[in-house]
């Protein structure tokens, strides 16, 4: 394996395992085994919303997850327990959870790969509402899984080089996650 393909399986996998940890224990959700998605797609298939983040380490990655509504509703519960907010803030305000969730997983996803004495750039995080799909440039490779949780289904997209996905992507967490709450 090349040091770039060690990279995105390494990124993959810290962001994975981050994720899986963030939803069953700060949110309280059940989550199944992941399901790797690593076919040569042209064209992703989006979720209610998407919160998209630029990773520049290794190799330069956009990462998105992609939300049901009803899981991004249950998280943006989770949070806004005990704020009150006015219904006519309340779409913004799950947006923003969006964001929040992609910065806080990838974040802690970088602490645990990042080179000592070497900087990773993190994008702030923009989100699609709505969005129908992303489409990949040919240069370019999608690598995703999908996470299963008792509030809907979550699914992560790695867009970077096509020389730096290996073909044979293992995701390596654990099996299955109960909640903590």
């Amino acid at each position: 394996m090349n040091q770039t393909h060690s990279s995105h399986d390494r990124l993959v996998n810290a962001v994975g395992s981050h994720l899986q940890g963030f939803l069953s224990g700060e949110i309280g959700l059940e989550v199944r085994p992941p399901e790797p998605q690593q076919e040569d797609m042209q064209r992703l298939r989006l979720g209610y919303l998407t919160s998209i983040v630029s990773v520049e380490e290794d190799v330069s990655t956009l990462i998105a997850c992609s939300f049901e509504r009803g899981l991004i509703e249950q998280i943006f519960r989770i949070y806004a327990e005990g704020v009150e907010v006015a219904d006519d803030e309340q779409e913004a305000m799950i947006e923003e959870t969006a964001a929040e969730v992609i910065n806080v997983v990838v974040g802690n996803a970088m602490a645990d790969i990042q080179t000592p004495g070497k900087a990773i750039g993190l994008s702030p995080p923009v989100v699609l509402s709505e969005a129908k799909s992303l489409t990949r440039h040919r240069d370019a490779q999608f690598s995703s899984f999908r996470l299963h949780t008792s509030a809907g289904l979550m699914s992560v997209h790695f867009l970077c080089p096509r020389e730096a996905v290996a073909a044979d992507l293992t995701l390596e967490l654990p099996a299955t996650t109960q909640s903590n709450r």
